[in-house]
């Protein structure tokens, strides 16, 4: 299954990378045709994203393609035609992810109900926690003295932080250029 997964991804990442299709929203990936603002990638950026999307490390990648490592950096930080072929190839990636998540939904909710069925204790209490159902409670002071203390604490602690930020307020009104 994961084989067809990756094959996938690599042919959509292929299309997208050499600008002959983009994702859409819904998860469709679309031929561009000749749209007006619409850049193609340069050959060897279609080969970079390639390499990217099908895992290469940078380092290595830059080599293949025989550009400096750095050049692919500033591929992925500065070129908005590269950027958006990226961005559209994680974006389907996610897309397809959160698919598969909810499809497996179900049988992991099977799953959870079977080993509670087969007295699995100790999966249904992990299962609460994760959801936050089951905490452990912070026992507070017994005394009060203590909880008044606490108390007074706190509300001095607030007060301070509001007289802060009233103060760094009234600074920054009187002092235009902070």
């Amino acid at each position: 299954m994961e084989n067809l997964e990756l094959e996938r991804a690599k042919r959509m990442g292929d299309a997208v990378s050499s600008g002959l299709a983009t994702v859409a929203k819904d998860g469709v990936v679309k031929s561009n045709g000749d749209e007006e603002g619409q850049k193609a990638l340069r050959p060897k950026q279609q080969r970079a994203l390639e390499l990217l999307v099908g895992g290469m490390p940078v380092e290595k990648l830059a080599e293949e393609v025989g550009v400096d490592r750095s050049t692919v950096y500033v591929w992925l930080k500065k070129d908005a035609a590269f950027q958006a072929a990226y961005n559209q190839w994680i974006e389907q990636l996610e897309s397809e992810a959160k698919a598969r998540s909810k499809m497996l939904l179900r049988k992991a909710g099977d799953a959870v109900e079977k080993a509670l069925e087969g007295g699995d204790g100790r999966l249904g209490l992990r299962l609460l926690e994760k959801m936050g159902i089951v905490k452990e409670r912070e026992v507070g002071p017994t005394e009060a003295e203590e909880v008044e203390m606490e108390r007074t604490v706190a509300k001095k602690k607030k007060d301070l932080e509001r007289r802060k930020l009233e103060a760094e307020i009234k600074e920054s009104e009187m002092n235009p250029f902070l």
